[in-house]
């Protein structure tokens, strides 16, 4: 019996982690601006936020308790002001310099935008006032289409932005996963979306993949040099704009590499997967008994 209850606190404590995450910001009560992937990328604060609980109905209802791909609860998230500028901002850090120098990246959020559907930046290594090959290594926002950019590269090789393709891909109001990746490799972006909401237009995580025109006035294949260019969530250095009132943000994730969909924190991982986790804690469990 003491076995079996053991074998059940190890499947219980399961949590599927993914190699290459370099920042990951939960939001979550105590920890408000920790960074929980352990590489000390933690958040100061820019203008109007705060934290709020998970409502039961409304604008972040329909964000998960539980997040899927790891098994941990959740139980609050990002609220912005549309008064000011808004957000938060991370410090230059050699780990998250890495998906720049690396050329490849997957930037992750669950968003609720508000009422607007004016251009609402998330994830950022960007700054307008430097200018030249400063200026730009990646931005990723939603569009006043209604959709979502990545923007890559840098202003004096004038970068290249790719934008989803079918507009009206947000409903105002209503709460989203989000997701891009980008393999400099192949020059190539796939988009993730998924509506959260309870009876979703669309239902399941959709995606689309596109490539970037290179050489010329194109984007050549570059990220911008990121040195000196923190980091941002939610706002943009050198910008003025504001999420709408209304608009949330929660459980934030950066990885230097391309993460594939079974990867992403949308999704519920395979059972192999799992069980390999729950085997591999298990053994570890077994052998510190056996060393008493």
């Amino acid at each position: 019996m003491k076995v079996l209850l053991c074998m059940c606190s190890v499947i219980s404590a399961v949590t599927v982690s993914t190699a290459g995450t370099v920042g990951y910001w939960r939001f979550e009560s105590g920890a408000f601006l920790q960074d929980s992937s352990g590489n000390g990328n933690g958040l100061t604060e820019v203008g109007n936020v705060s934290q709020v609980s998970l409502p039961g109905t409304g604008n972040g209802s329909g964000f998960p308790t539980t997040i899927p791909q790891t098994g941990a609860s959740n139980g609050s998230s990002l609220s912005f002001d549309d008064s000011t500028v808004s957000g938060f901002t991370a410090v230059d850090s050699t780990s998250l310099d890495t998906i720049s120098a690396n050329g490849t990246f997957t930037l992750e959020a669950y968003i609720s935008t508000g009422s607007s559907s004016a251009s609402e930046y998330i994830v950022n290594q960007y700054d307008s006032s430097l200018g030249g090959s400063s200026e730009r290594s990646f931005s990723f926002q939603t569009n006043a289409e209604n959709g979502l950019s990545i923007f890559l590269g840098r202003s004096d090789l004038q970068y290249m932005g790719f934008h989803k393709s079918t507009d009206n891909l947000f409903v105002n109001n209503r709460d989203y996963y989000v997701a891009v990746t980008y393999d400099v490799s192949i020059n190539t972006s796939t988009f993730y979306w998924q509506d959260l909401s309870p009876n979703p237009a669309v239902a399941g995580l959709q995606s689309e993949t596109g490539s970037y025109t290179t050489g010329g006035a194109g984007y050549d294949g570059t990220l911008g040099n990121p040195n000196s260019v923190p980091l941002t969530i939610g706002h943009r250095n050198g910008s003025s704009q504001t999420w709408d009132s209304g608009g949330l943000m929660d459980e934030v994730r950066i990885s230097n590499t391309v993460l594939g969909q079974n990867d992403l924190l949308v999704s519920i991982p395979e059972p192999s997967t799992l069980m390999l986790s729950v085997l591999a804690l298990a053994g570890g469990f077994f052998a510190a008994r056996r060393r008493k």
